[in-house]
């Protein structure tokens, strides 16, 4: 919902409205198993360089959808460095809260929250691979209510052997 108060009483209320609303989420923490990853929910996609861009949009009135590589997903496989670009894909939002548990995340902090004027970009940090559930809340821009979904990122170490596009290991690098 939009907040009608002072801008100042509205930052206040923003950590009740989250503390509130968290309180019903699934629960962040480390995956209790480490999920198989497939080559199309690798970020970026296998063979592609760069950056990870995970996309958050509303689904119905106040369902969230992840997006990665162009696909909705409720898991996405990261390696370790590669810096992750949370983005809203969908101009109703006015903001999404990407949530984890303070002692199991891959993060430097455990709250990231993009909006349209910033996306949030940070690389998880891993030795070994692992695997965390998290909790997406999004807020409209107008009135409605928040939504939620309780995705997985799983963080490889680096040197990690993705699969290749026929799900494969790839043949570990040779060594100079």
């Amino acid at each position: 919902m939009r907040c009608k108060l002072p801008t100042h009483y509205c930052f206040w209320l923003l950590p009740i409205t989250l503390a509130s609303h968290f309180a019903a989420a699934g629960t962040p923490g480390k995956c209790s198993s480490i999920p198989t990853c497939q080559p199309v929910q690798y970020c970026p996609m296998v063979g592609t360089p760069g950056d990870c861009t995970v996309s958050v949009q509303r689904s119905g009135s106040s369902g969230v959808t992840m997006m990665v590589n162009g696909q909705p997903t409720n898991l996405f496989c990261i390696t370790s460095g590669t810096a992750i670009h949370w983005s809203l894909a969908d101009s109703s939002v006015s903001f999404a809260d990407m949530r984890f548990d303070p002692s199991a995340t891959p993060f430097s902090k455990s709250s990231l929250v993009a909006d349209a004027n910033n996306d949030v970009g940070e690389a998880p940090s891993a030795t070994t691979q692992s695997c965390y559930n998290f909790t997406i809340t999004d807020c409209p821009v107008v009135s409605g209510s928040c939504g939620r979904a309780d995705p997985k990122v799983v963080v490889n170490p680096p040197g990690f052997n993705k699969p290749n596009a026929q799900g494969k290991a790839t043949p570990p690098k040779s060594q100079p």
